[in-house]
């Protein structure tokens, strides 16, 4: 693995801030019938969670995206198509989260985490990501075309 590439390191941070990010709380609803806690991995009222599938699939795919293209770091123009996959569902991620809060604070007090930033600083990282390989795959054709 190219770690001294740049673009791999945002990469990497992204994927961890996404794994972890799968594991928090995004928001709770307080409700006269109890707390209703919204995450990936748990989703419900508290002591009886079970995976939101939304949002638990979708962190799944920028995970393994994510990492996939830290390891294609052969294929430029693979790897910029991946990263592009990654931030697009990194902000459908971040997307649906909004829409079921702006839904959820009708039912009850909403209190967001601060656990939401991690979806918002993977976007940033992505988005340097795609940046760095566009730039290298640019170096890359002007060097093959002085030659």
């Amino acid at each position: 693995m190219v770690i001294q590439r740049i673009q791999t390191l945002y990469l990497l941070v992204a994927l961890v801030l996404m794994a972890i990010f799968a594991f928090l709380t995004s928001f709770t609803i307080t409700t006269g019938s109890g707390v209703f806690q919204v995450g990936a991995v748990h989703h419900g009222i508290v002591g009886q969670t079970s995976p939101h599938m939304l949002l638990l699939c979708l962190n799944a795919l920028i995970v393994v995206i994510t990492a996939i293209a830290i390891f294609s770091y052969k294929n430029l123009k693979f790897q910029l198509r991946l990263c592009f996959i990654s931030l697009l569902l990194t902000m459908a991620l971040f997307t649906s989260l909004v829409v079921m809060a702006v839904t959820g604070k009708s039912e009850g007090e909403l209190c967001i985490s601060f656990s939401n930033i991690m979806p918002i600083l993977a976007i940033v990282f992505i988005a340097q990501a795609c940046v760095g390989i566009s730039s290298d795959r640019k170096l890359l054709s002007d060097s093959a075309r002085i030659r």
